[in-house]
């Protein structure tokens, strides 16, 4: 729930009538006044940075919907902040409560009308025409701005620039050290994604502020602003007491770097009854510490980590003096029965119908424009919306539709609380949008929840999973489950993962959940990234790691239990040096991404054509997303896109 006040908006102004301003001037003083153009939404300040001739007073008013549908995203109406024949550089700010050490994200809405009547500049006062980028809307990162070289239509371009910022002072001076401001965006003649930051209270008051800056005195500079929102991402968290310190002793099994699983399996036999530790590293087997009353080491199979004992206990003497009480030579056994053979999956894998559609499709945030068009034109088999589920009724039939709804705070549902109750809960807010959504197919669970070689987190986790599918049952919701979105390269491979108390895997913690799915007649949704980063595409490289993990590695498990569940990749494509934020923009041009893309799709048809085809597709991350996924951002793109993978 957002902490602002008239987040919209929609607020009559008479409602507080006021033309409050906060000035700044070049000489660093600042003042407040009123002044009558300035008509100030309630619970909001207006503020400029006023330096005659160079950036001017601005006027600021209501945008209606009735006037122009085009400057309103929601309700009745916005803002608009505009000079005319003059630039500006100033916005809206706003006070806040919060409590020191919360994380907090401010977003909001912006974009300009950007017109101008001198020579080169041929659409005299058209309101659908901004200068430089004509008709269309669009949103352009700082970054990619083009260098000014005189022409007036490309300089035009770099007229407007848009940014957000958070004080988490609470201090009211934009051009204070203190502000965490967005990266800046040229927004023209629509809204896109939001703008984003965020930023951690150090104080009991915050403030946002909203800016727009231009720089050519242009007939009409517009600037309009709608939907600010600042959310609580987390709470503070009061750090931990330190533990006492306590005397005790410690005996760690130090094994050679080539141990097989099975000679692991010896030792665990030996070391787990008495909770004793395993260590690959012989520093960490002998390393002191203060408290320790006794070392204890024992080394297997040692002619493979040193050569022979004297060399071991002279390397002891020499580096990790003193040497423990205690060191014991092991050799590992050599009669250990082999593994036993997988058992034969009892029933034969199912076989769908071949779908002819594209298998690779879009993540939809927001409202990009055409996205709707581009999917119905292209007609894939699978489209993604990221909130905004409703928009799925839009979507042709015939092509299946996935929702996910967006929480901050995701550990309230199944690390807060008993999963089974979270379960209820998240059914429960996202109830009136499933039912309120006919074309909606499937809805996702959480988010990238998974994690690796944490058993008791991935109980948790399962047993969410295995709740949301009984509440949508229950409840007999039309939509079916998408369960496990893991994050690219999660949860451990079958042979790289840690057991937990009943000797499974991580993979094999999962299956209850994967059995709950394929009774509902849902899907998996790993997230299926792939690397590419110095003209190196790791897409085929790493396949089985990354983009094919779910394929290659989860489902040989599943299959070897008789589960043959289907899979939604809800997000896949390019996460560049798999760093969370750097996206195909970073590392390739559109020409190297579509081959990709149409390289995945290849690679998923060839594995559908082995296995039943029980992969239903994939939505590339991501269209209408926010300014921080801006390298990830296929928006403009749409047309080239659909001619690769058609």
């Amino acid at each position: 729930m957002t902490l602002l006040k008239n987040t919209g908006f929609e607020a009559d102004w008479s409602t507080e009538s006021s033309h409050r301003v906060h000035v700044f001037k070049p000489d660093g003083t600042d003042y407040l006044t009123d002044i009558g153009e300035s008509h100030t939404p309630p619970s909001w300040t207006t503020w400029f940075y006023h330096d005659p001739g160079v950036y001017d007073q601005p006027e600021v008013g209501d945008a209606w919907k009735s006037v122009d549908p085009r400057r309103v995203m929601y309700g009745e109406k916005g803002v608009k902040f505009f000079t005319y024949y003059r630039a500006h550089c100033g916005g809206l700010y706003q006070q806040v409560a919060a409590t020191p050490g919360q994380v907090l994200e401010f977003s909001a809405h912006c974009h300009a009308w950007s017109n101008h009547d001198g020579e080169g500049f041929p659409h005299k006062h058209d309101g659908l025409w901004s200068e430089g980028v004509g008709y269309d809307t669009v949103s352009i990162h700082e970054d990619n701005l083009p260098q000014l070289n005189g022409d007036p239509q490309n300089d035009a371009i770099s007229n407007f620039a848009f940014r957000v910022g958070i004080d988490p002072r609470g201090g009211t001076d934009p051009f204070a050290d203190s502000v965490v401001w967005s990266d800046r965006y040229s927004n023209y003649n629509g809204y896109l994604a939001p703008l984003v930051v965020e930023a951690t209270a150090e104080a009991s008051t915050v403030t946002v502020f909203v800016e727009s800056a231009c720089i050519f005195q242009f007939c009409h500079s517009d600037a309009y602003f709608d939907e600010a929102s600042l959310e609580v991402i987390s709470d503070p968290v009061d750090p931990p007491d330190d533990p006492p310190a306590r005397q005790y002793e410690r005996t760690v099994h130090l094994i050679p770097q080539d141990t097989t699983l099975d000679e692991l399996f010896e030792v665990i036999d030996v070391a787990a009854p008495l909770r004793q530790t395993i260590s690959w590293s012989a520093d960490d087997a002998f390393i002191d510490h203060p408290n320790l009353t006794a070392r204890h080491v024992k080394v297997w199979g040692v002619e493979r980590i040193a050569g022979d004992e004297f060399g071991m206990l002279e390397w002891v003497k020499t580096y990790y003096p003193p040497a423990p009480d205690v060191i014991v030579f092991h050799e590992f056994t050599t009669d250990v029965p082999p593994d036993p053979e997988p058992p034969e999956p009892p029933t034969a894998e199912p076989q769908y119908p071949y779908n002819p559609a594209p298998l690779v499709s879009i993540h939809m945030q927001g409202n990009y424009r055409g996205d709707v068009e581009f999917v119905n034109t292209l007609r894939p088999a699978v489209v993604k919306f990221c909130n905004a589920v409703e928009r799925a009724n839009s979507i042709d039939a015939g092509i299946l539709t996935v929702g996910r709804f967006h929480r901050n705070n995701q550990d309230r549902y199944w690390k807060d609380v008993e999963p089974e109750v979270g379960a209820a809960l998240y059914v429960d807010e996202i109830e009136g949008s499933l039912r309120g959504c006919p074309r909606l197919d499937y809805v996702e669970s959480l988010n990238e929840f998974i994690d690796s070689g944490k058993p008791w987190q991935m109980h948790r986790v399962i047993r969410f999973e295995v709740a949301f599918c009984h509440e949508l049952q229950s409840r007999g919701l039309p939509q079916k489950p998408v369960l496990l979105t893991a994050g690219i390269g999660n949860p451990y491979m079958q042979d790289e993962s840690p057991l937990d108390e009943n000797g499974l895997t991580d993979i094999e913690q999962m299956l209850p959940a994967v059995q709950a799915c394929v009774d509902m007649g849902g899907a998996l949704g790993y997230h299926s990234y792939w690397d590419y980063h110095s003209g190196q595409s790791y897409l085929g490289a790493a396949w089985q790691y990354h983009a094919g993990r779910a394929l290659e590695g989860w489902d040989t498990v599943f299959r070897s239990h008789g589960l043959y569940p289907r899979y939604i990749f809800g997000e896949c494509g390019i996460c560049a040096h798999m760093a969370p934020m750097d996206g195909w923009r970073m590392v390739c041009n559109l020409e190297q991404y579509t081959a990709e893309l149409v390289q995945y799709q290849k690679w998923l048809r060839e594995w559908n054509a082995l296995h039943g085809n029980r992969v239903i597709g994939a939505t590339i991350f991501t269209c209408g997303g926010t300014s921080e996924w801006h390298d990830f951002e296929v928006g403009p793109y749409l047309d080239a896109i659909a001619a690769a993978l058609r």
